[in-house]
């Protein structure tokens, strides 16, 4: 009996983590079929606020995302482009893409507080584009800044 009760806990401890988000993120979206994001790390102490969101393809096409990304914040219902620094474009040479492999899960790394004011509390997100077979597909995913009081 307590052997049938340690494999019951060992085949139900993963589902312990699944969905587990790191504080301040939230939904996430892709119009691409098969192709989702997730954040799994977000840290807004250093000098530049960092983001990570791990990449899957889950289909049998040539998938590619954009080094390039754009970070808004929602402002009265809509949402809006964040500021960058003054003269900073957010241009890669040689338009630079990586490619996601079907089933092998990919994390990136994002230094948005390098391109973008995300100094000020509210409801942001992060969107990158991916391609699946040569077409452009939106995808984004939230994250929250608080004010440091709370």
């Amino acid at each position: 009996m307590k052997k049938l009760r340690i494999a019951v806990f060992l085949l139900l401890m993963p589902l312990l983590f699944v969905g587990c988000k790191p504080k301040g993120s939230g939904p996430v979206h892709s119009d691409a079929p098969g192709v989702r994001v997730e954040i799994v790390s977000l840290d807004l102490s250093g000098e530049t606020a960092t983001l990570s969101l791990k990449w899957y393809n889950n289909t049998n096409s040539y998938v590619t995302h954009d080094v390039m990304f754009d970070v808004e914040r929602e402002v009265d219902g809509e949402w809006k482009a964040c500021p960058r620094p003054e003269g900073e474009t957010l241009r890669y040479p040689g338009g630079m893409w990586f490619v996601l492999e079907k089933g092998k899960p990919q994390i990136e790394r994002y230094d948005i507080g390098y391109y973008f004011d995300v100094s000020e509390p509210g409801k942001y997100r992060i969107c990158p584009i991916c391609h699946v077979d040569g077409i452009r597909y939106p995808v984004w995913a939230e994250f929250e800044v608080k004010d440091e009081a709370e």
